[in-house]
C-alpha cells in the first residue's frame, strides 16, 4: 500500500509523510482498483488502468473524465473527477525504474 499513499500524496490527497486512515483493493477485472480514505475522513477510489487495453488509454481515460463532468454538470449523480495540483486528472505510471506493463498505465482518482 506504500505506492497507494505515494499516489494520494501526488493527487494532493494527502501531506508527504500522511498516512491514510484506510486503504482497501476493491474487485476488479481489468485495472487495480482501491478504496482509500484520508486523514480527513474522504473517500475516494484510486483507479490503476491497464494501458494495454483499448478501454485504458490515456484518450479514453480522458472522454470518461469528459463524460462523467457533463453528468454532473447535469445535476446527475456522479463520482468526482479528482485533479492532481498541477489540473491533470490522468497520471501516467511510466517513469525511471518502473516495470514494462507500467510505460502504458495510467492512475486516477474519483470521489467515493
Amino acid at each position: 500500500t506504500e505506492e497507494v499513499h505515494a499516489w494520494a500524496e501526488r493527487f494532493g490527497l494527502c501531506a508527504a509523510g500522511e498516512r491514510l486512515l484506510d486503504v482497501k483493493e476493491l474487485p476488479s477485472y481489468d485495472d487495480v482498483n482501491y478504496h482509500i480514505r484520508t486523514a480527513a475522513g474522504k473517500d475516494f477510489v484510486l483507479k490503476a488502468h491497464n494501458g494495454a487495453l483499448p478501454s485504458g488509454t490515456l484518450g479514453r481515460l480522458r472522454a470518461q473524465d469528459n463524460f462523467i463532468r457533463r453528468l454532473r454538470a447535469q445535476g446527475l449523480p456522479a463520482p468526482d473527477v479528482v485533479a492532481a495540483p498541477d489540473g491533470r486528472t490522468v497520471l501516467p505510471m511510466s517513469g525511471a525504474g518502473a516495470p514494462k506493463e507500467n510505460q502504458v498505465a495510467h492512475v486516477r482518482i474519483l470521489t467515493y
